[in-house]
């Protein structure tokens, strides 16, 4: 069973923040920052390319959640309503040193995450991981819709139920980020949109 996709690359020009010129994140470091909301399909297309990455390159995949989540002991899908929110950003700074011993990595992560009613951005994340690159997928919102129903019914994974505007708001927010912080740092930005509704749990 095959994904389409679109895809668009972004080669931006090159422009920092006054406040990033330090010389400690002066170079990119070699990690891919991988992103997009839920359900949109990201989580399948990153493990059919890491298959063929690894045996190419050496790359791998971390997945901050997972990560966070094994600080906090907690399931992953309850990072969004049971620890503080504080707690999550001591998370996703402690798992830093990990994800930066691994060079070079694939990071599936969530720029902007949901939280409870809050949708979350950590700039001190981004400034210390430094990716050299940013991939955002992205889907029809009334198609992530219906991938979390389906999953929920699975048992696959647990979803809040969110209206399709909300998706659609998320989404916009995801990609507009991306291309903003690849703007500043001078990363590179590909966004890939999945064009066709597949079966079942393929999209996560």
């Amino acid at each position: 069973m095959s994904h389409e996709f679109s895809i668009g690359s972004y080669d931006l020009p090159h422009r920092r923040l006054e406040d990033t010129t330090s010389p400690e994140i002066s170079r990119h470091n070699r990690i891919v920052c991988y992103t997009g909301v839920s359900s949109s399909g990201k989580d399948f297309l990153l493990d059919q390319a890491i298959n063929q990455l690894q045996g190419a390159n050496g790359v791998q995949a971390l997945s901050m959640g997972t990560l966070m989540a094994d600080r906090l002991q907690i399931h992953r899908d309850s990072l969004r309503v049971i620890p503080e929110l504080d707690d999550i950003k001591k998370a996703q700074t402690a798992a830093i040193p990990e994800i930066l011993a691994n060079m070079p990595v694939v990071l599936n992560t969530h720029i902007i995450f949901k939280y409870k009613d809050l949708l979350v951005f950590n700039p001190d994340v981004e400034r210390q991981l430094n990716p050299a690159h940013y991939v955002v997928v992205t889907s029809e919102p009334q198609i992530i819709q219906q991938w979390r129903s389906q999953r929920d019914i699975d048992g696959f994974r647990l979803s809040d139920a969110e209206e399709v505007s909300k998706i659609h708001f998320h989404q916009n927010m995801v990609v507009n980020t991306a291309r903003s912080l690849a703007n500043e740092t001078g990363a590179k930005l590909t966004v890939l949109h999945n064009l066709r509704k597949q079966e079942k749990m393929q999209h996560r």
